[in-house]
């Protein structure tokens, strides 16, 4: 049987850590120089069966078996949320930032500032509140904030 001759360019580096997520499970990671990381094998956790020391001593001998060298590098895995997470996260941020810019309103009539009640006046003997709630508070909010920022 004739077989060629092979010869070897290069060896590409191999670095090897793990990676633990947010819900406990320690991920080990391959990545070769120039490509993008690989889950090599994953120690899922789980209270009732493993525990933490367990799972990264076992995430270690891996590790040292694919060639890392102690200390092993342990990293916490960013989260990745899903496009409806993010949407959320967004909606909720601008419902903190218009509630923070209400509150740090000063109390003074030089100021345009927003209060939840609007009060009108009927007739000459009685007050009357209209209230500004939902989506009216938040446009009126939304509207006092933009016109602030053009100025």
């Amino acid at each position: 049987m004739n077989e060629a001759p092979v010869t070897v360019v290069k060896i590409l580096p191999t670095k090897v850590w793990g990676e633990y997520d947010f819900l406990g499970d320690l991920h080990v990671m391959l990545q070769y120089e120039g490509m993008t990381p690989f889950v090599y094998a994953t120690f899922f956790y789980n209270y009732a069966y493993t525990d933490n020391a367990t799972i990264r001593a076992q995430a270690e001998e891996l590790a040292v078996a694919l060639g890392a060298e102690k200390p092993i590098e342990f990293r916490i895995r960013p989260i990745d949320p899903n496009p409806s997470v993010v949407t959320a996260m967004d909606d909720l941020r601008a419902d903190a930032e218009r509630y923070r810019w209400l509150r740090v309103q000063p109390n003074n009539t030089d100021t345009p500032r927003i209060d939840v009640v609007r009060w009108t006046r009927e007739d000459d003997s009685a007050n009357c509140g209209e209230g500004l709630r939902m989506e009216a508070l938040d446009a009126a909010i939304d509207a006092a904030r933009k016109e602030g920022s053009a100025s």
